[in-house]
């Protein structure tokens, strides 16, 4: 399943589809990508962000969402504490 540390490829292949899932906390609103990642050529062709409705362990719910790569370079590029991402809010 998914694990606590980075993985250097993708993640889940649905057809043509090579996608970074990446994990939200509950309360979380803001998709970020990590810039120097995303542009180097990692094998990735789409990104899904999983968010769950709850914190409480035997949470069975979650929204998500599904950017292509080429959507990811679209968005604001900001200054994180340590690094750039790209960021786009999520409703």
């Amino acid at each position: 399943m998914l694990g606590g540390r980075p993985v250097q490829d993708y993640d889940i292949k649905v057809n043509e589809m090579k996608i970074d899932v990446k994990g939200l906390w509950s309360h979380g609103f803001q998709a970020r990508v990590n810039y120097k990642a995303h542009n180097k050529d990692k094998n990735v062709s789409h990104y899904m962000f999983i968010r769950p409705e709850s914190d409480g362990l035997f949470n069975d719910m979650a929204q998500w969402w599904l950017f292509s790569h080429e959507d990811v370079h679209q968005w604001e590029v900001k200054k994180l504490k340590f690094t750039k991402a790209y960021i786009k809010q999520l409703t």
